[in-house]
C-alpha cells in the first residue's frame, strides 16, 4: 500500500471535522492558527478524497507534499493493525 502526504488549507473547523470522519484519511498535524492540516492517505483514494473536499464549506485547497516521514507511516500502519 503506497501512502501519500498532503497539506489541506481551510477556513473554519468543518474541513477538519470532515477529514476526521473519513476512514481513509489520517490527520497527523493540524494548525488552527495557520488554517491547514497535514494528512496521509492511500494514493489510490486521492481522487475520492479530492471530490469529497471540494464540497466542504471552508475548503480552500491542497497540495501534495514531497515530504514523507516513514516513521509516521509505520506508526499509522501499526495503529491500524491493532484496531483491526
Amino acid at each position: 500500500m503506497k501512502r501519500s502526504c498532503a497539506n489541506v488549507f481551510y477556513n473554519g473547523n468543518k474541513v477538519v471535522n470532515k477529514l476526521k470522519s473519513m476512514p481513509e484519511v489520517d490527520i497527523v498535524y493540524t494548525s488552527p492558527k495557520m488554517n491547514y492540516c497535514v494528512i496521509y492517505f492511500d494514493e489510490k483514494k486521492l481522487h475520492n478524497i479530492k471530490k469529497q473536499l471540494q464540497f466542504i464549506k471552508g475548503f480552500k485547497g491542497y497540495n501534495l507534499s514531497s515530504f514523507i516521514d516513514h516513521k509516521i507511516i509505520h506508526q499509522i500502519n501499526d495503529i491500524q493493525e491493532v484496531q483491526e
